[in-house]
């Protein structure tokens, strides 16, 4: 064979060796260099979906702890241990409403039930509907009996604070027959009374279908997604959402590598193959939601996928070498055709292109020797600087992979940490734009992190403070730190908030700058603690904080000056110093007692108890007490009244109270036993009168008919009166009895009974729209009679036009009755409220003077007061205030 051919032959040989050999190295330092990194990423995407679930399952137990200590909750459960069904049906519709502004603001929930703890039954429950999403209350028809469930039973075991997180299982609660079975997790806590016992359980059943939609969409088209339970069943499959939790679960088949670390809390990352052809990179994550149930998510992505940077370095290989083995085939052709003495040196430096000293090319050869030592020279330096680079890339991505791994660990403990400060922390971009947001700044604000996250920073910045961005945007990019400054910031709902700020650049490790730091604090709250203790100071009773050990560590001026103690001799100092020495043996077993079941005791639930003082005088005291829980432990806070002279007072008023008490028993039957006798002589004089006014009326000369009349009229205006004074004393006697009552409905009442006059008169009466009061609805409905009455009765030349208002003014209801009658003088404002005082002639207006006193009485016995407003010849206008009922 020719040397020309064999120098061609090793010549095309040699460049397709060195690029399949390029290609080989790349390939296998790329492969060995990406996997890692993409495992980690995988972990770490899997690691947040898991971490989002558990931070909805806490935002979901928050609302159940919240929930069964609601007020409502509280009264619904203490009206059905009571039996008391009116109250019972009052405080279900107030829960029904709660539940139902709750469940539509938060559509994964799908019922909230309260559940009794004596029979296990359900007392209310609210559901959403899968087909429609509306919300129904369930029927009394419907409510059951789930004493046998697993959910009932472990939760009414649980202690106070202590909640219940079911596993990820079907819902088959309520709803029609064609409801699909829904995954749904139940979070739980019993409902305790004020002295401890336990009363329910307050339960949400939480929808998971949005969270695993969420999870199914969250990548790219080639990831898949798995959940299991507890229990090691699919909860979420590639192939849909599972409602047949309970069924076999294939995860062994499917996923072999992770049968060993299978229901283990962690991250587990690996690489493996599932039938002949398919290769898979998997990450595992298991964690509590919320210290309740194990839940695993699983993330796979093929190999093909993970690997597909490669490729392109592979081609980029594959091509230079083509581009060599095609050059070098030229240059052979050329080679072949003369000798050269270079062609020993070319040969040496082909053969030694991989030693660790190759032997240079003779690039100054001349002809074709020497053109194709130069291209090799050129094509083997190419190929040098791509080996290189790949190497660098390869260290690069070995760096990253280690950067990423500390920084992962970093970012989990500063997260911990951002988390749990008590200042508002955030961070942002350049631009505004905000890029983190810890729970103090949720509490600050009122907006949650998804609220803020990626909204710009004016959205809590006044409008009038735009100016400070502009400023702090360019003390930001020369790299100043901004101080400690007071400024004013915008809360969700509006309100303005006084704040001290400090803001930080952030930089990258190259020094670059990259946004800021924010760090906030409520200015009002380091000032209301200054004032927390100049009001402590400033209150009249005296307040002192004991520790568990009944030591005191905490007095205010007022138990200076009532105990006679300076603060200091008191800090450190037992409870019971304070306490006489024959009862403060009893006293330490009481706080003994106390301390096993803390709770708040107002100081009308206590009698008053001996206190003494340092100079040795005792006094009698009240004590309400208040436990407090804080950061460094349990405390109790005492507010101590000394009584003394109250109960002294109380005794003397109790004194006079039973000598009034005999009093007014003496008057009202003198009362009754008078208006009795009086009424009997007085029908027998108005009985002979009419019988002399019929028979000799006529007959007799004028003046004894008008001595007749005389006589007639004297004995119906004294029936009148003595009837009108039994009414004013019927009022005083009768007991209150308070109930809600509609306005309207009284006042249509008691125009029905006027109706006769109403027509004579031709007047006219306006009363709509009227709110609901609380009141003895027989004494309103006189009330209001008297009122229109006289509106009637006390007309001008027009007839009487009559209007009834009404409007809420705080816990009270201001009503007034308006006529365009002849008016009053205002001098006379006290004496129309007196009895038997007329401001007109008897002939003119008729009337006994008594039916604005007895207005006066029924007002001022319900807490309210009555006035008038008038304008002679213009009209009169009576206001009067009674109980407005809650419901309004």
């Amino acid at each position: 064979m020719r040397i020309s051919t064999r120098i061609w032959i090793a010549i095309v040989v040699s460049a397709v060796a060195t690029a399949i050999a390029v290609g080989v190295i790349t390939n296998h330092y790329i492969e060995e260099a990406i996997l890692p990194v993409a495992l980690i990423h995988l972990q770490s995407e899997s690691q947040r979906m898991l971490d989002r679930l558990g931070a909805d399952v806490l935002a979901v137990r928050g609302d159940v702890l919240a929930g069964r200590s609601a007020t409502a909750v509280q009264m619904l459960m203490h009206a059905a241990e009571a039996k008391d069904a009116d109250s019972f049906a009052v405080w279900a519709q107030r829960v029904e409403r709660s539940f139902g502004t709750q469940l539509s603001a938060k559509t994964s929930y799908l019922q909230i039930r309260v559940i009794n703890a004596e029979d296990g039954r359900e007392i209310i429950a609210l559901e959403r509907l899968s087909q429609n999403n509306k919300l129904r209350i369930v029927p009394d028809s419907e409510l059951r009996d789930v004493s046998g469930r697993d959910y009932y039973t472990q939760t009414i075991a649980l202690n106070d604070g202590e909640v219940y997180v079911s596993d990820i299982t079907p819902n088959r609660e309520h709803g029609t027959e064609s409801q699909e079975s829904l995954p749904t997790v139940r979070v739980s806590a019993p409902i305790f009374s004020e002295t401890g016992t336990k009363l329910g359980i307050f339960i949400i059943n939480v929808d998971m279908r949005p969270y695993m939609e969420q999870l199914r969409s969250s990548r790219s088209a080639d990831a898949r997604f798995y959940m299991l339970n507890g229990a090691g069943e699919y909860i979420l499959h590639p192939e849909g959402i599972s409602a047949a939790a309970g069924g076999n679960s294939t995860f062994s088949t499917d996923f072999p590598v992770f049968d060993t670390v299978n229901r283990e809390e962690g991250v587990h990352v690996k690489t493996f193959s599932r039938g002949s052809s398919e290769r898979l990179a998997a990450a595992m994550v298991t964690a509590r939601l919320a210290s309740g149930p194990l839940v695993s998510i699983i993330e796979t992505l093929p190999i093909e996928t993970v690997m597909a940077p490669a490729r392109d370095a592979r081609k980029t290989a594959f091509i230079v070498g083509g581009i060599a083995a095609v050059f070098g085939t030229f240059l052979a052709y050329w080679v072949g055709r003369s000798m050269s003495q270079s062609m020993d040196q070319l040969t040496k430096s082909l053969t030694s292109f991989h030693a660790q000293k190759p032997v240079a090319p003779p690039i100054n050869a001349v002809g074709e020797i020497g053109v194709a030592a130069r291209a090799f020279a050129e094509t083997a330096m190419e190929i040098r600087e791509k080996s290189a680079e790949l190497r660098e890339r390869v260290e690069e991505l070995h760096r990253t992979e280690n950067e990423l791994r500390s920084q992962i660990e970093r970012v989990g403990h500063f997260g911990a940490a951002l988390e749990h400060a008590h200042e508002a922390i955030f961070t942002m971009r350049l631009d505004g734009t905000i890029t983190a947001w810890n729970r103090a700044a949720e509490r600050l604000f009122g907006y949650s992190a998804p609220e803020m996250i990626g909204r710009n920073v004016s959205r809590i910045v006044p409008e009038e403070r735009n100016s400070e961005l502009r400023h702090l945007a360019t003390r930001l990019s020369e790299g100043d730190t901004v101080n400690v400054v007071e400024t004013v910031r915008l809360a969700k709902n509006g309100s303005t908030i006084l704040v001290s700020q400090t803001v930080a650049p952030v930089k990258t490790d190259q020094g670059e700058i990259i946004g800021a730091a924010i760090v906030m604090r409520s200015v009002a709250e380091e000032r209301n603690a200054e004032a927390v203790r100049l009001a402590l100071d400033a209150t009249p009773d005296a307040m002192i904080m004991a520790d568990s050990r009944g030591r005191i560590v905490l007095v205010n001026a007022e138990t200076e000056r009532l105990f006679g103690y300076r603060s200091n001799e008191l800090i450190g100092e037992t409870i019971e110093m304070l306490v006489p020495t024959r009862f403060r043996f009893r006293h330490r077993e009481m706080r003994g007692e106390y301390d096993k079941s803390p709770h708040m005791r107002h100081m009308s639930e206590l009698a008053p108890l001996p206190a003494l003082r340092k100079d040795g005088t005792e006094f009698s005291a009240e004590i309400s007490l208040h436990p407090i829980a804080m950061h460094n432990g349990k405390y109790v806070l005492s507010v101590v009244r000394d009584v003394t002279e109250r109960l002294e007072s109380q005794r003397a008023i109790q004194r006079y109270t039973e000598e009034l008490r005999r009093s007014n028993a003496d008057l009202e039957q003198f009362a009754y036993i008078a208006s009795h006798d009086l009424q009997e002589p007085l029908r027998m004089i108005a009985s002979y009168t009419e019988l002399l006014s019929e028979r000799y009326s006529g007959r007799l000369d004028e003046t004894a008919d008008k001595y007749i009349h005389f006589a007639v009229d004297g004995a119906k205006r004294m029936k009148r009166l003595i009837n009108a004074l039994l009414e004013y004393s019927r009022v005083d006697k009768q007991s209150l009895r308070l109930e809600p009552t509609d306005t309207k409905e009284v006042v249509n009442t008691v125009v029905t009974v006027l109706d006769t006059l109403i027509k004579e008169k031709k007047a006219v009466v306006h009363y709509d729209g009227l709110p609901k009061i609380n009141v003895d609805r027989n004494l309103v409905e006189l009330l209001f009679q008297n009122l229109l009455n006289n509106a009637i009765k006390f007309h001008s030349e027009l007839p009487p036009r009559i209007k009834v208002t009404g409007e809420p003014n705080g816990d009270m209801c201001m009503l007034a009755v308006e006529d365009n009658g002849i008016g009053i003088d205002e001098k006379y404002a006290d004496r129309v409220f007196q009895m038997f005082q007329r401001l007109h002639p008897r002939d003119a207006y008729e009337g006994n003077g008594i039916g604005l006193s007895v207005a006066r009485r029924i007002v001022e016995r319900h807490g309210g007061r009555i006035w008038f407003k008038s304008r002679p010849l213009i009209g009169t206008t009576f206001y009067f205030t009674l109980p407005l009922n809650k419901d309004n």
